[in-house]
């Protein structure tokens, strides 16, 4: 949310949204359609009509407070980002891991928060997206404080690199297992569907998804992370890696 606030009042020319955004970052997308039409409008204000408008009166309180610890996590945008790169190795040099540590702590609470109106909200299809969107979020950062582990002891302890390996491919795995057979996220179904679409011009698409291609947001592109991270793996006993193999 934060880097949107930066982007409108930076006067952006535009900004992108790609559909499978419409499903896993339905905060954000709400929060860029009510810029659209009022760029003054502040994202604490925003959050009290958009929680009260989505949720149950017994609900919206604490979803106000989920939303805030995730604001807050994702100001540095650099490490909760890490959540989204398909190719995290080209930046997870440049994060601390305390910094890691951190972003994942506040993101854990924002779960937390969520998962207490589970009882009152669990058959709002709304709620299920954002505890989707949540689950994945948290996984994925999880994984990545792995990985980070991992580079940190890759030249000391195979034992120890490819136990942190493992961790990560596990978080990563798990959060596969959320988006496998929802047709939502896929990059292929969603072109399956938009070649039926009258009109609709396909390379568009295509072009569009390249650049998509670089977030991990959708299944096809998770199980490339997966198999680049588990060809990281090293037997032990054998030569140490170097940085270059990272």
């Amino acid at each position: 949310m934060y880097p949107v606030n930066q982007a409108y009042e930076k006067k952006a020319e535009g900004i992108i949204i790609f559909n499978i955004a419409e499903f896993s970052n339905v905060l954000l997308c709400d929060y860029m359609a009510e810029l659209s039409w009022n760029p003054k409008l502040k994202f604490e204000r925003f959050l009290e009509y958009y929680a009260k408008r989505r949720y149950n009166r017994g609900s919206w309180r604490a979803m106000i407070e989920c939303y805030k610890l995730i604001e807050k996590a994702s100001r540095d945008i650099f490490v909760y980002g890490l959540a989204s790169w398909v190719d995290p190795l080209l930046n997870l040099e440049k994060v601390l891991e305390e910094d890691l540590e951190r972003c994942v702590s506040l993101c854990e609470e924002s779960l937390s928060k969520a998962l207490e109106v589970y009882d009152l909200e669990r058959d709002n299809e709304l709620y299920r997206s954002e505890l989707l969107e949540l689950k994945l979020i948290v996984y994925k950062l999880k994984a990545m404080l792995h990985l980070k582990r991992a580079m940190k002891t890759r030249c000391e302890n195979t034992r120890l690199f490819n136990k942190h390996l493992s961790e990560c491919i596990g978080w990563l795995k798990k959060a596969l297992r959320e988006l496998e057979g929802d047709a939502r996220f896929s990059i292929s179904s969603t072109r399956e569907w938009i070649k039926q679409v009258s009109g609709a011009d396909i390379s568009v698409y295509d072009e569009a998804s390249k650049v998509h291609k670089g977030f991990i947001t959708c299944p096809e592109n998770l199980r490339e992370l997966i198999g680049r991270i588990e060809s990281l793996r090293r037997l032990e006993g054998k030569d140490k890696p170097t940085k270059s193999s990272l």
